[in-house]
């Protein structure tokens, strides 16, 4: 493998990292926001998600 090639694929799994980490982050805030606003249910209620 060349040094041009390796560099370029050792770049690419950082960018996959940092949108990784970009993504949890996210994933947190939101989980930390639906945290703040309590219930949306019951417990014993079932919802169902129609995705088209």
């Amino acid at each position: 493998m060349s040094n041009k090639r390796k560099l370029r694929q050792q770049q690419d799994r950082l960018n996959r990292a940092d949108q990784l980490q970009a993504a949890i982050a996210a994933l947190s805030m939101e989980i930390n926001q639906i945290s703040k606003e309590g219930s949306v249910a019951p417990a014993d209620c079932w919802l169902m998600r129609s995705f088209c």
